[in-house]
């Protein structure tokens, strides 16, 4: 765990995962799209527990007769891209509640009724943060504790007076994502007497994939991925910051299909990667 003034940085415990055959991605850019979404339930100590210490009775109690004052911390991920078994792309995100409610509410076998408000609350939680629709009647719990790669995240210490459910920011290392990622391991090759741009680092992956990442300059500061723009050609890439100027502007060693361009944007260490397939002769 690391610590700052206002927030700590923790590292999820995987806890258990949540699938939905049918979820509705609200994509800015292509409206409503249906994939498969993954949810990887997780906890930590740092997160608080609610307010109210109750069971299954209470909580339903309280339901019963209209009550829903009952409130949960959770904070919730970002977006991320994964291959299923099938291997097709399906969306993971990954959400933490605190270790004691988990271990003593969510954890136990017979714990089915909080596991379905949890997966409610987290539903809700999830499209108002990222705008996927998620059914949690169709959940299905995976006998497995997480799937794909759980990230970092960012709790503050202290949480905010407007919050109804404490759903606090994510950590800056975890990463503003779009679309597919390159997968966790790949075989890579580098490009023999081909001098890469300064702060570029190309690599292709599998024969069929290249991968760019980016160091971002450290006189240009980016907060959220609204503060750049992204051109890619079959040959060249630009990257420019929108109230300043070109940070990066280069020709690939090889060409690529730029339909299939995805990227990902990590704000704490200030790196873009750019995936896309390339294109062989």
């Amino acid at each position: 765990m690391n610590q700052g003034n206002d927030f700590w940085t923790v590292y999820p415990i995987p806890g258990y995962v949540l699938k939905f055959k049918t979820a509705t991605y609200n994509n800015s850019l292509t409206g409503k799209e249906p994939t498969k979404c993954f949810v990887n339930i997780c906890h930590c100590k740092e997160l608080p527990e609610p307010i109210d210490d109750i069971d299954e009775q209470q909580l339903a109690a309280r339901i019963d007769a209209g009550d829903h004052s009952f409130r949960v911390p959770l904070s919730v991920g970002e977006i991320d891209v994964i291959k299923d078994n099938k291997k097709d792309n399906a969306l993971k995100v990954d959400v933490i509640v605190n270790s004691t409610f988990y271990e003593k509410r969510l954890e136990p076998e017979e714990a089915n009724f909080f596991r379905h408000y949890i997966c409610m609350v987290v539903c809700d939680a999830i499209e108002n943060k990222h705008k996927i629709e998620l059914n949690p009647n169709d959940a299905l719990k995976l006998q497995r504790p997480r799937i794909g790669v759980i990230e970092p995240m960012q709790i503050f210490k202290k949480p905010r007076k407007s919050e109804i459910i404490s759903e606090v920011q994510p950590t800056k290392e975890s990463t503003s994502k779009i679309g597919s990622i390159t997968p966790e391991t790949e075989a890579e090759e580098t490009f023999d007497g081909y001098e890469q741009p300064k702060g570029v680092t190309m690599r292709w992956l599998r024969g069929e994939l290249l991968e760019i990442r980016l160091e971002l300059p450290a006189t240009e500061r980016i907060d959220s991925k609204e503060s750049l723009l992204l051109k890619v050609k079959s040959d060249r890439l630009l990257l420019a910051a929108k109230k300043s100027h070109s940070l990066f502007d280069f020709h690939f060693p090889v060409l690529i299909d730029p339909s299939t361009t995805r990227t990902k944007l990590n704000l704490e260490m200030q790196q873009v990667t750019v995936c896309a397939k390339t294109i062989l002769p």
